[in-house]
């Protein structure tokens, strides 16, 4: 069955995540002292980064909805994320690899650590904003056996998730480098997706009442926010070593308020009939994953031209958001491109 509202959800939260990735480039938030930024501006971007959790909990909510209910194959599931998720990984980072991977070797020659660095940019998929997710969900699709364990379980589903908060707020997300630990990327996510699994099964019960309550979870989500800025845990976390202690994460707790909000909101929206909106969601959605994958290269070579012109942006509030836009457009135009040339095939080359 299609859901409107989870359709809306995913192209709002493809846009939140372009969002995340621009800040550094239109200069709205300082991210080489964060702390000097203006107190608005912080409570901006802690309600607004993070955006992987959103992926993930509608990936849950995926996972159940349609792989689940349809009866699920694990070999058929891994191949068709194979072809439609690995293979245009693989395509969409070898560009900048091919840039990144020269520029380190020693010497100008090929020697046995860069080749193990030459690995490691494609475990890793560290060099572009978006793409070290793509490893890590392959961790998130292999342990799909324990998801239809979870999904069965009689009693201790919303245990799970709370128990799986609080080990995300010790271990934090892994640091963004070459050695990222997937592992722990799948132990700080794991909630989100349970939480999309566990929403999508009780969607009867739960819906209504996100409904009815989104103004409250409205509330809590600014609370948290505002509690984040105050005590300077606003931004990411991220840490090396998982088992060392470094205080303590409450971005993964706000985002699944976000997530419990927006799935609400988006819920009670679908029955306003908002044209336009509902429109530039679904586009969005439907082109979701490749802008994911696109959206990279736009940013970066949007950045190209800005340093060769010497140009500076320092963009508000509004000036970020259109230029999230603008990424989301250049992205969607490519896609365009390549579905007229590439067809049915193109998906196997951009996701989509």
């Amino acid at each position: 069955m299609y859901l409107n509202f989870l359709n809306y959800f995913r192209g709002f939260a493809i846009f939140l995540i372009v969002l995340g990735h621009s800040f550094y480039i239109t200069n709205f938030f300082n991210l080489s002292n964060p702390v000097e930024n203006p107190f608005f501006r912080k409570l901006f971007f802690t309600m607004t980064t993070g955006g992987t959790s959103l992926f993930v909990f509608i990936s849950g909510f995926l996972f159940h909805h349609i792989f689940y209910s349809r009866g699920f194959n694990f070999k058929k599931f891994m191949k068709n994320k194979f072809k439609n998720v690995f293979l245009p990984y693989l395509i969409i980072i070898t560009p900048i690899i091919f840039i990144r991977f020269p520029e380190t070797l020693t010497n100008g020659h090929i020697q046995f650590q860069d080749i193990i660095r030459l690995i490691l940019m494609y475990l890793s998929g560290a060099l572009l904003d978006s793409t070290w997710y793509i490893p890590f969900a392959f961790v998130l699709f292999i342990s799909s056996p324990l998801f239809i364990r979870y999904i069965e379980l009689k009693k201790g589903q919303i245990f799970i998730i709370i128990l799986g908060l609080f080990i995300g707020m010790l271990i934090h997300r892994p640091a963004h480098n070459l050695h990222i630990n997937v592992f722990q990327a799948l132990l700080y996510f794991t909630p989100a997706y349970c939480l999309g699994i566990y929403t999508s099964q009780k969607k009867e019960i739960l819906l209504p009442y996100l409904k009815k309550y989104n103004t409250l979870l409205f509330l809590v989500w600014i609370i948290i926010g505002l509690f984040q800025v105050y005590t300077n845990r606003f931004m990411n976390m991220h840490k090396i070593n998982m088992f060392s202690y470094n205080g303590i994460d409450f971005m993964g707790v706000q985002k699944i308020i976000v997530c419990l909000f927006f799935i609400g909101f988006f819920y009670k929206l679908q029955d306003w009939h908002i044209g336009f909106l509902e429109k530039t969601l679904s586009l969005l959605a439907d082109y979701s994953f490749p802008i994911f994958f696109v959206h990279n290269y736009a940013i970066l070579i949007t950045r190209y031209f800005l340093e060769k012109y010497s140009i500076t942006l320092n963009f508000s509030y509004l000036g970020l958001i259109l230029f999230t836009a603008f990424i989301c457009t250049v992205s969607m135009i490519f896609t365009k491109v390549i579905k007229l040339i590439f067809k049915k095939n193109s998906r196997l080359i951009i996701g989509g």
